[in-house]
């Protein structure tokens, strides 16, 4: 995002500022993650800012350089301005310190609605167990020590199955399956709805 870009995003906050007491920013090297710095400037409303992982080493190295660069323009007042961090676990907690910011941080972990879900029985055909990876399939998650660590323990009766959306990490998955020979890894995609629960009833471990 240029600065300009996204004026009534920036002219909308800079006037909710005038009567919001809090103004809670969420992520972190965008246009749109400088404007509430921006906006409660000169205001008696205070900025929480959710960094939501974008303080973490692996990704603060992607796109170093351009990280390097926008936070020196605009989003490192930004973070120096806020009045607190909201951080969803301990680990994002000491990704805030490391960064060296030491206003009050907020550990609140995401909330999230429980849905209503029915039971499943998992049928045991008497033949193959599963191991089952159910979620991204990005670097963070730690799929691909998955994968490798399923060449050491891999038995006859055993299968593992690993359903989520590609997250860059697809073709690097394959390609350990294909130059170890891993036995039995399948790849199943994105499950979303009711299936999900019936897959993770499905597996054995």
């Amino acid at each position: 995002f240029l600065p300009g870009a996204n004026a009534p995003m920036r002219e909308g906050l800079k006037r909710a500022c005038k009567d919001a007491d809090i103004l809670h920013s969420n992520g972190l090297w965008n246009m749109p993650s400088v404007y509430p710095g921006w906006a409660v400037k000169g205001t008696n409303c205070k900025l929480v800012v959710a960094p939501r992982g974008t303080l973490a080493l692996w990704a603060l190295r992607k796109g170093h350089w351009k990280k390097k660069i926008f936070g020196w323009l605009f989003q490192n007042q930004v973070l120096r301005r806020a009045d607190m961090f909201h951080a969803t676990s301990e680990k994002e907690y000491e990704e805030i310190r490391a960064q060296g910011y030491r206003q009050p941080v907020a550990i609140v972990p995401i909330g999230m609605d429980v849905p209503e879900v029915e039971s499943h029985e998992k049928v045991d055909t008497g033949r193959v167990r599963k191991v089952v990876f159910f979620g991204r399939l990005h670097k963070v998650k730690g799929v691909d020590r998955l994968v490798r660590a399923w060449g050491d323990v891999a038995q006859e009766g055993w299968e593992l199955v690993i359903a989520g959306p590609d997250r860059g990490m697809l073709e690097e998955l394959k390609g350990i399956v294909a130059e170890r020979k891993l036995p039995r890894v399948s790849f199943v995609g994105e499950i979303n709805g009711p299936a999900k629960y019936a897959f993770l009833a499905g597996g054995d471990m």
